[in-house]
């Protein structure tokens, strides 16, 4: 309970600074950059934010596959797109090879600056950090068993940046917050759920 107030305003300062930081849509990279902000203000419920270390990533993959399968299941509770699902990677690298295996239905796009990232805490980890968590952590294993599944990847761009997971209510508050400790490292999908149905079960004490 002491912690309460210092971990309240914690998520205000992160989403105060995240709200401003820019975005490319890397299906139209003529378009003028939009704001973290524009992609959760005035949504009709949560937004669901996931944030990719690499598009290449196999476990990335199976990560976004075995999440988005909350989808179908909250548009018939709540209504077809009313959970709004938005992925955020590092790079345009890997890309269109992603977009083609249909892993992540949602809108996604660029953090090519990485500030949002950087804001949002998400960490890096160095090259010898990477080696041991390969060795320690079984990461080999794990992507064994999501190619074992059908998924496949590569090791291309970007290796150094973690990922995570932000829900984001239509005011701009943090519901749910999950940071990326090791490769293939993602929330329970019943931890998602739950930020989201206290979300609505707020909402409608609210309006009653």
């Amino acid at each position: 309970m002491g912690n309460a107030p210092t971990v309240q305003v914690a998520k205000e300062e992160v989403m105060r600074e995240a709200a401003q930081k820019t975005l490319t849509d890397p299906d139209n990279p003529s378009n003028p950059p939009v704001t973290f902000e524009s992609l959760y203000k005035d949504s009709p419920g949560p937004v669901v934010v996931k944030f990719f270390r690499r598009f290449g990533c196999v476990l990335c993959r199976e990560g976004a596959a075995e999440t988005m399968k909350l989808k179908p299941l909250l548009d018939e509770k709540y209504g077809k797109g009313v959970v709004n699902w938005i992925g955020i990677g590092l790079e345009k690298l890997g890309y269109d090879e992603f977009k083609e295996g249909n892993y992540f239905p949602g809108k996604i796009y660029l953090d090519e600056s990485h500030e949002l990232y950087t804001t949002a805490g998400f960490n890096k980890i160095g090259m010898m950090g990477i080696v041991s968590r390969f060795v320690t952590e079984g990461t080999i294993s794990l992507a064994k068993e999501a190619e074992k599944k059908g998924f496949h990847g590569d090791l291309k761009g970007n290796k150094t940046q973690l990922g995570g997971w932000m829900i984001v209510s239509p005011k701009g508050e943090l519901l749910f917050y999950y940071q990326q400790k090791a490769f293939g490292d993602e929330p329970a999908k019943e931890e998602v759920l739950k930020a989201i149905e206290d979300y609505f079960a707020v909402a409608n004490k609210e309006k009653n």
